[in-house]
């Protein structure tokens, strides 16, 4: 991308791209282009980015393709489930409609669980959307993360098998823990003409 424009600022490097450099700039880091006359769900904007930014060295999903990375994150949250029934909880999947993935419930207690999933060794850093910080935050005695590591791809890639449970519970979620690695900003309009 030797054609675009940079600027050095204080503090870092800006540079100018078209909206052509852009979707390049996505289609070659592995993260999804939307043409023009589509609005981009926010949800699915901030699942993006955050796999464009994962650590290559966690395995958290960087150099996995959208299966591969579907294959681990389904694989995760079966082994979190399973916990969680050994343990004594009804569980519900509610990833499609909450900030987190799984509702456990046993007698009076409900917890709220984050499930990550990785093939790599233990991870020290998992990126969070808003939404999740924002759940996170509101009840940390009732959320949890459950970060699924060394998860194994098999069968030409087309299994997952194995990984390693650990979970935080309760989950001190405080603002000073939290590095910001991408922000939303609504472009205003060109000028007419």
């Amino acid at each position: 991308m030797n054609e675009l424009a940079v600027t050095r600022t204080q503090g870092g490097t800006a540079h100018r791209i078209t909206p052509d450099q852009w979707e390049r700039l996505l289609q070659e880091a592995g993260g999804v282009v939307w043409a023009s006359n589509e609005s981009a769900d926010m949800h699915a904007l901030e699942r993006e980015v955050s796999e464009l930014v994962r650590n290559r060295r966690s395995g958290q999903g960087f150099g996995l393709t959208a299966r591969e990375r579907s294959l681990v994150e389904r694989h995760a949250m079966r082994v979190a489930t399973r916990h969680f029934i050994e343990h004594g909880w009804s569980v519900q999947d509610v990833s499609a409609t909450s900030p987190y993935d799984l509702r456990c419930r046993r007698r009076a207690d409900e917890l709220h669980v984050e499930v990550k999933g990785t093939t790599g060794e233990a991870v020290a850093v998992v990126i969070l959307t808003r939404n999740e910080v924002i759940a996170a935050q509101a009840a940390p005695e009732a959320a949890a993360p459950a970060v699924v590591y060394r998860i194994t791809l098999a069968g030409k890639r087309t299994r997952a098998n194995g990984g390693t449970l650990h979970l935080v519970s309760p989950w001190p979620l405080d603002e000073d823990v939290l590095t910001p690695i991408a922000y939303r900003y609504p472009v205003p309009p060109a000028p007419a003409g």
